[in-house]
């Protein structure tokens, strides 16, 4: 009977650790409206991927860049973040041309998710497929709030 329990035990710890383990890899997406609503109530600032289902760089961001740990941490931890596909709903549309979308996927940041955010670099958007380092450095200026004191150029040399 003694093994039986060390398995059902040993079992259980595996599924426990393997929940956990879940919810950190995983980005949490949220909608436009939650953003919105949310950010007025803390100091987070809204992540915009304008993506398609057809588009191959978005899901290589998809499959690459927001898989990686230290993405998926920091943009959980720093960020209201939301997925809008324009060709899916007329909201996202309309986010997409505030936001200068010309072409996917393409990156977009907020303070109030209505607008892209001013920096001391210009507004808070990009272009483009950005592998995880890239994009780490972008989302630490931002998060960090740096764009408020430097340019992001001057923030990359000080990273070194």
């Amino acid at each position: 009977m003694k093994p039986v329990k060390t398995i059902i035990l040993a079992l259980a710890l595996c599924l426990a650790m393997a929940s956990s383990g879940l919810s950190a890899s995983t980005i949490n997406w949220t909608t436009l409206e939650a953003a919105q609503d949310s950010v007025k109530n803390g100091d987070k600032l809204v992540y915009l991927h304008f993506y398609t289902d057809w588009c191959g760089y978005c899901k290589k961001m998809d499959a690459s860049t927001f898989k990686d740990p230290k993405v998926v941490k920091y943009l959980n931890d720093n960020f209201l973040s939301v997925r809008l596909n324009p060709e899916k709903s007329d909201a996202a549309k309309k986010m997409a041309s505030k936001f200068y979308v010309r072409g996917f996927p393409a990156n977009g940041f907020s303070n109030d998710g209505l607008a892209p955010l001013s920096t001391n670099s210009g507004l808070a958007i990009s272009p483009g497929f950005m592998p995880p380092e890239q994009f780490m450095v972008m989302l630490e200026y931002l998060g960090s709030k740096s764009y408020d004191k430097i340019t992001l150029k001057d923030f990359m040399s000080q990273r070194k």
